[in-house]
């Protein structure tokens, strides 16, 4: 008998399973699909060729509302339009109104208002000549530095400049304190006499005005109330009541005892009546206080300079001519201006136009009428709107 040893003994290899294959999908939904592609893109294609009617609502015709007839213009009606839309100066009254109410339909109410409220104040009064005189500090601290320039040189080129724009009809003068004697305690007498009017306020000759101021150096003490009543006294002398105005320059504060808040008082209540404004060149803060003081009772303003560019710019601000003649008519007239423009002529062609105007003439151009209307009310309202921010403007002009 044959025995098989356990090392020989083989293991029978299992069977391996394999699992069924699945079924085969169907491929109707890929050729459904496909087709539906096939005709959406169809559709597409035929509709670059094919324009689709847009659709329109239906418009109803006059023949649908026989109670509404097309209103048909009439000659009567056209020219009714015509003569209420007719504006030869454009003051928003028509011609017609103002013929009716003795108005003048070539000249604009506005404007003949305007003249008219300034008529008020005399022809004289609007004419008078335009005096400023500049009082300019030559005391011994003008001597040093501010910025990068000495606070005389910079002083005397500015002013210069300011010379060469004063136009004719504008009167300009200069007077110095301080440029005689010395700093010193026994020469104040001296210094503080030391006022001269260098050049007379009159009419400008550039050659001689800087011949003037280029006549002296910094050297004394600082009369400042002194100078303003020597300005009465002398410069304005036979200019009682006309525009004029004082300019002072100073580095500091009053050094002669001369109290010149009051000798401010004593200009501007004189006949002379004079704004005083007053420029602090780099000065202290004691000094500015009494600077400011000066420019207040004076009824002008202070202004604080620390270089001679800021010293320019203030002096292009203080143009009076371009702003007195315009400040008596727009400011001194206000009251005239609003009586003339809203009683005198547009509350008058507005009852014309709504309250006297026959029932049957207005009828024929309602449309029209309000119209006339609506645009009266306007140009009333922006007449007084552009009135009372042209007060505003000269008024902040003066000021500066």
């Amino acid at each position: 008998m044959e025995v098989i040893s356990p090392s020989e003994t083989t293991t029978p290899t299992p069977t391996p399973q394999v699992s069924p294959e699945p079924p085969p999908k169907s491929k109707k939904p890929l050729i459904i699909g496909g087709i539906v592609a096939i005709l959406f893109l169809a559709i597409v294609g035929l509709g670059a060729f094919v324009v689709l009617p847009k659709f329109k609502p239906q418009q109803p015709s006059v023949s649908q509302f026989p109670s509404l007839p097309r209103e048909q213009p009439t000659p009567a009606k056209t020219e009714a339009i015509i003569k209420y839309e007719t504006d030869t100066d454009n003051d928003g009254i028509p011609d017609f109104v103002e013929e009716v109410l003795g108005f003048n339909p070539q000249v604009s109410v506005v404007e003949e208002c305007r003249h008219e409220s300034c008529g008020e104040v005399s022809e004289a009064e609007q004419i008078k000549p335009t005096n400023i005189l500049l009082i300019l500090d030559s005391s011994g601290s003008m001597a040093q530095v501010a910025g990068a320039e000495v606070k005389m040189a910079a002083a005397k080129r500015v002013i210069k400049e300011y010379a060469t724009k004063i136009p004719e009809g504008t009167n300009l003068g200069l007077m110095v304190y301080g440029h005689k004697g010395s700093n010193s305690t026994a020469d104040k007498a001296v210094s503080c006499a030391g006022i001269d009017l260098l050049y007379p306020v009159g009419q400008v000759n550039v050659v001689q005005f800087n011949t003037a101021i280029d006549s002296f150096s910094p050297t004394g003490w600082t009369p400042i109330g002194s100078s303003l009543r020597k300005a009465e006294n002398e410069a304005f002398v036979g200019k009682e009541g006309q525009n004029n105005f004082v300019i002072v320059v100073s580095d500091g504060i009053e050094t002669c005892d001369s109290d010149p808040v009051s000798a401010a008082r004593e200009l501007k209540e004189s006949g002379i009546q004079a704004q005083i404004d007053v420029i602090g060149f780099a000065v202290d803060a004691t000094a500015r206080a009494q600077l400011e003081q000066i420019a207040k009772i004076g009824g002008g303003k202070y202004y604080n300079v620390n270089s001679a560019q800021e010293l320019s710019e203030t002096f292009d601000k203080k143009k009076f001519w371009e702003v007195v003649g315009m400040s008596k008519c727009l400011v001194w007239s206000e009251r005239g201006f609003q009586d003339c423009i809203i009683f005198k002529h547009y509350n008058k062609a507005i009852k014309y136009l709504v309250f006297d105007i026959p029932r049957e003439e207005a009828g024929v151009a309602e449309k029209a009428r309000k119209r006339a209307h609506d645009k009266m009310q306007s140009i009333l309202e922006k007449s007084l709107e552009n009135y009372y921010q042209q007060q505003q403007d000269i008024q902040e002009q003066i000021q500066e």
